[in-house]
């Protein structure tokens, strides 16, 4: 922009210039964005944001940035300015939200992506907002509300892959299979990675006719074929993984036991590698957390949340493994029952109130401080309320409970235990043949290592 320029035009004309030539240099930024140089995409932004410190959609841009990498920390302030000057746009919001669930800020999250919605946007990005409310809730444990959200992502963007998976995964954990492999269909037709196929075929492995059984092998063989070299190590190992527990699935289904049990020895050897470092992480947490267990003198039931107004929290407890799941299926038949899946629930609760008092969040009720005693059993109360709508019990299956139920029984309000103790070696055996979400169990891939963690 020359000199000349600015002296014969007057000022409303001389700011529409600047800002179509801010126009055309975030248009070069979302253009970087898109061919994947992020670098060249932050520095433009960065570029436009130091003429221009309030510009909306360099704001946003530099947000997605942020966002391709992960960088949930960097795209939080980018996000929540962009939303302080433009409160009511639904791209914005959505951008929000999806940091908030990248930070673990369930509750913000959900509450971000719900304003996106009351905005009445666009089809995808009410698809999108969608898909995160499916993703939150599943992560909460809230099973039956995600895939409401995930069904209503596909009605209105029937080719969101990414949706179609997640869906799947949670009719798997409502033991609805004929659902899943709806689901995961509509996922492949649309493209999933390696890591993903190898999952569907490990959950769609059961009870396969002898064709139908011969086809999958097949299908498992070629995937084995065609791909090498994932993103990490430890990806190429939960791929293996998947796809050996998939033919052991298919090979105990057809009588060939010997088999089934090698394929299992094969893809868990890798698992076992990919996770010795984490396993001994986990080993040297026993004893603490042993130790807070023992620290419990049960002092009566909780005395807080008005308990016997309340509905029943179920918690049923045990290895994995051990049956949990079925006993809470059957559970949920009943009327009035809302199935809680691994809720975090409680941990959640115990974080809230105790930052909120000054201390570093803490996670399990073993932890808490006496003062903080009565607060954690009204703030879950209420927060127990809100997830029933008026039902009379909830359960909760989450093992990592275990070492706090002294602490539980005192604190939540009208809680009932059940513990579920199952044959060691039929449980050690069926820890084994199973691939569990990446970073959860380490132990689970050594037999040695089973043993080890069902004695403690």
């Amino acid at each position: 922009m020359g000199a000349d320029m600015i002296e014969n035009t007057n000022d409303s004309d001389s700011w529409a210039h600047v800002s179509m030539q801010a126009r055309g240099q975030l248009e070069e930024a979302e253009r970087l964005l898109r061919s994947g140089d992020f670098a060249a995409a932050q520095d433009a932004c960065l570029e436009l944001l130091a003429e221009h410190t309030e510009y909306v959609g360099a704001l946003y841009t530099l947000g997605r940035v942020y966002l391709a990498g992960a960088n949930y920390e960097s795209a939080l302030p980018c996000f929540f300015r962009a939303s302080m000057l433009c409160p009511e746009e639904p791209a914005v919001l959505a951008g929000l939200a999806e940091v908030y669930c990248g930070l673990q800020a369930d509750e913000a999250a959900l509450d971000a992506a719900q304003d996106v919605l009351d905005l009445d946007p666009d089809e995808e990005t009410a698809a999108n907002a969608h898909l995160l409310l499916g993703r939150v809730l599943e992560r909460g444990g809230d099973i039956a509300r995600a895939s409401g959200h995930l069904e209503k992502a596909l009605a209105l963007k029937p080719d969101l892959s990414d949706a179609a998976l997640l869906l799947g995964a949670c009719h798997m954990e409502q033991g609805n299979r004929k659902g899943a492999a709806s689901a995961y269909k509509a996922a492949r037709a649309n493209g999933v990675s390696p890591l993903d196929r190898a999952q569907i075929l490990s959950d769609l492995a059961y009870g396969l006719k002898a064709g139908d059984a011969e086809k999958n092998l097949s299908q498992i063989d070629s995937l084995k074929k065609e791909v090498s070299g994932l993103e990490t190590p430890l990806h190429d190992a939960l791929f293996q993984g998947r796809l050996e527990l998939a033919r052991a699935r298919i090979l105990e289904g057809l009588g060939r036991h010997g088999d089934a049990w090698q394929a299992l020895e094969t893809g868990n050897a890798a698992l076992a590698r990919g996770y010795s470092e984490a396993n001994k992480t986990l080993q040297e947490q026993a004893e603490p957390t042993i130790a807070r267990a023992r620290g419990w003198n049960y002092a009566g039931p909780c005395r807080a949340g008005n308990g016997g107004d309340l509905p029943v929290s179920l918690l049923i407890l045990g290895a994995s493994r051990s049956g949990k799941s079925t006993l809470e299926r059957l559970t949920g038949a009943m009327a009035g029952v809302t199935l809680g899946f691994e809720s975090e629930l409680i941990q959640t609760s115990v974080a809230c109130v105790s930052g909120s008092a000054g201390f570093l969040p803490l996670q399990f009720p073993g932890q808490l401080p006496e003062t903080l005693y009565d607060e954690f059993s009204n703030f879950y109360a209420v927060e127990l309320t809100k997830r029933l709508n008026g039902g009379k019990l909830y359960t909760i299956t989450h093992p990592g409970l275990i070492p706090d139920l002294g602490r539980i029984a005192e604190l939540v309000p009208n809680v009932r235990i059940v513990f579920i103790e199952r044959d060691r070696d039929d449980t050690a055996h069926r820890i084994f043949g199973k691939v569990y979400p990446q970073d959860t169990n380490p132990f689970a891939y050594d037999l040695a290592n089973i043993d080890e963690h069902l004695d403690g």
